[in-house]
């Protein structure tokens, strides 16, 4: 079961040399085929050819199978957040060094918001838009306390 969808992976792996594929240290080729029954029945197939450098004792097909489930885990956590909730790929910014700035505050942002976000009792809210609410209601909290008070405010955020 895959999100609900019933799924059958299989994998096909055979050695292979990099003057035959035209791949440079190429020593392993794996065909994964893929049939999703979604629950209106319909089937879908899917077939993906993965190339390694990993020769098949250091490489099972298991692991193989395993590896091409988890490339996407990257994608789910950290890039949805940076993509879709900071909104990185709607950036204008051309210049290196500033985008390499916006970037690591990106992502400082994000590990901060992981931290809140672990904290929250409310877990519809724990998410990187229900950061960025807080941090904003905050901010004009402070905006309109005095200084003594805004620092321990402050204080408590981070604890």
């Amino acid at each position: 079961m895959n999100c609900g969808r019933h799924e059958t992976r299989a994998i096909k792996t055979i050695p292979i040399s990099a003057e035959s594929c035209g791949f440079p240290f190429a020593a392993q080729t794996g065909r994964i085929s893929t049939s999703i029954e979604h629950r209106s029945g319909k089937v879908t197939e899917h077939r993906y050819i993965l190339i390694t450098s990993a020769e098949q004792m250091r490489m099972s097909a298991l692991k193989m199978l395993r590896g091409r489930r988890n490339y996407w885990g990257i994608e789910s956590g950290l890039h949805a957040r940076l993509d879709v909730s900071g909104l990185e790929d709607k950036s204008r910014v051309r210049l290196r060094n500033n985008a390499v700035v916006l970037a690591l505050l990106r992502r400082a942002a994000v590990s901060i918001a992981c931290a809140w976000m672990s904290r929250e009792p409310n877990t519809r809210r724990a998410n990187l838009p229900g950061f960025f609410e807080a941090m904003r209601s905050n901010a004009v909290e402070l905006a309109t306390q005095s200084p003594a008070k805004n620092a321990a405010s402050l204080r408590a955020l981070v604890e």
